[in-house]
């Protein structure tokens, strides 16, 4: 039982390892997963023998794809076939060594301090989750997605975002240091709960990512929950095991340096896309003057169409239905490609009146349009109510 026990911690180790070097998360200094091209190359391979027609799945490695479960498998299985090997070869009793596994366990604390990070000023800053698009605005609730929705909520709130980044920023930082790593692993494990649930529950496509995180804190914590619950439930005096390994005294300078080093990197990777473009704020990133909603006034079928930031051109219909077309903008002419069509229109600006003219995928549109205040709608508006007075 010993034997299988430490066998599991390796192949967990080795998984974890891999796992982390072919995800394809995006880094902007430090490159971990520097792996993640060749193992989709790898698993483009893999579904070829086993899936019917490839092309109907994504392969490349992103959010929750075919091929990122895939890949998952295939380390997994690699991970017990290295330990297999580990185990054949090894000429002693198979054996994790406490002083590794320590090590591991504070390693992956900072990677998880470094998911963190990336993550808190993300929604610190309302890089995450921000304000509704001009499209999103005038879209009907039922019309939504339950992912779409929950996106549009979340980042309707300047305080929700403010308060849970810095939440995780907070257990970052604890993630550091010796004396608060225990609590920062259980807080951690309690907002990646809530994270998994709401992944679940609103099918937001970061499933697999979440979960890792997830098993990451509950393997960093498992030598504890059992303590918390003999604390809690038993009420009998315990003590917590301290998660870090030891460290000769001459080792010591050494181990403080490569702590700095580090705990810089990560500041410095957390900080980077911010500090490159010197905005933080999410809501208030440069886009196009001509960004936002626009009302049609001369059109049968079409009742508005709305400029987004990525670029994309977006024209709402009398029924609601949204047609997007990705865009390029330039004084008077306005270009739209629909997969491999193009469409090109005049598109002028008289004294606040926008004209779209031209052959629109084989049918003449003209449209006259007026630029819609957006600040003023109610999901827009930053207020706060201490009491009902004043709902009706």
């Amino acid at each position: 039982m010993l034997l299988i026990k430490k066998l599991k911690k390796r192949i967990f180790f080795v998984f974890c390892m891999f796992f982390i070097l072919s995800f394809p998360f995006k880094y902007n200094i430090i490159k971990i997963n520097f792996l993640t091209p060749y193992f989709e190359k790898v698993v483009k391979v893999i579904a070829l023998f086993f899936l019917e027609n490839t092309e109907r799945y994504t392969l490349t490695f992103f959010s929750d794809s075919t091929g990122l479960y895939i890949n998952m498998l295939f380390v997994f299985i690699v991970s017990v076939i290295t330990c297999f090997l580990w185990l054949f070869f090894e000429r002693k009793k198979m054996i994790f060594n406490e002083k590794w596994e320590f090590f591991f366990m504070v390693s992956v604390c900072y990677y998880l301090s470094l998911q963190f990070a990336i993550y808190g000023c993300s929604k610190l800053f309302k890089f995450q989750f921000y304000d509704a698009h001009p499209n999103t605005l005038y879209t009907p609730v039922g019309f939504l997605t339950k992912d779409f929705l929950y996106w549009t909520s979340i980042g309707s709130s300047k305080l929700y975002n403010t308060i849970t980044g810095g939440i995780e920023i907070v257990i970052a930082v604890m993630l550091w240091f010796r004396k608060t790593r225990v609590l920062a692993c259980f807080l951690g494990m309690a907002v990646c709960i809530n994270i998994v649930l709401v992944n679940f529950s609103f099918d937001i496509n970061v499933k697999i990512q979440s979960l890792f995180l997830l098993s990451l804190f509950l393997y960093v914590s498992s030598p504890n929950i059992k303590k918390v619950y003999s604390f809690f439930i038993k009420q009998e005096a315990v003590q917590l095991l301290s998660i870090s390994f030891l460290i000769s005294e001459k080792n010591k300078n050494k181990q403080l340096f490569i702590k700095i080093i580090l705990i810089f990197i990560m500041i410095t990777e957390s900080l980077y896309p911010y500090i490159m473009t010197n905005n933080f704020n999410g809501d208030t990133a440069v886009k196009s003057p001509l960004y936002g909603a626009y009302k049609i006034n001369n059109n049968k079928i079409y009742k508005r169409f709305f400029i987004h930031s990525d670029p994309y051109f977006i024209i709402q219909d009398k029924e609601d239905n949204l047609y997007s077309f990705k865009m390029e903008l330039n004084k008077e002419t306005l270009l739209l490609t629909n997969n491999d069509k193009i469409a090109i229109l005049s598109f002028t600006n008289r004294e606040g009146v926008f004209y779209i003219e031209g052959d629109f995928f084989g049918s003449n549109l003209t449209i006259e349009s007026t630029k819609m205040d957006i600040s003023t709608l109610p999901l827009n508006e930053d207020t706060f109510k201490w009491t009902i007075d004043g709902y009706k």
